[in-house]
């Protein structure tokens, strides 16, 4: 049997359409969680096979607006959000331990 984690943080600042008129930025957060667990079989010459499962969730927080202020679709409150996605994968990995 084998279990895991992982947990990753993402900041990211974006400019999009650079020196034109509607040039907008977006600045997104995110952090993912995952946990992982599941059986190893091992085979002679190193080979083996994992069966398992992850369960975890992904957050992101946005917000964008116009660079320009007097740009016809900017207005005083940019546009954010947040979102909250809970997934599950099956595993299937093959390998070789060296």
């Amino acid at each position: 049997p084998y279990i895991g984690f992982l947990a990753e943080y993402d900041k990211a600042v974006v400019l999009y359409a650079k020196r034109d008129a509607w040039e907008w930025e977006k600045t997104t957060n995110s952090a993912v969680i995952i946990f992982n667990g599941g059986y190893r079989f091992r085979f002679q010459g190193g080979f083996f096979l994992n069966l398992g499962a992850l369960l975890g969730a992904a957050s992101t927080k946005y917000k964008w607006d116009y660079i320009d202020p007097t740009y016809v679709g900017s207005s005083n409150n940019p546009k954010s959000g947040k979102d909250i996605i809970p997934f599950g994968m099956l595993e299937v990995t093959l390998g070789v331990e060296f």
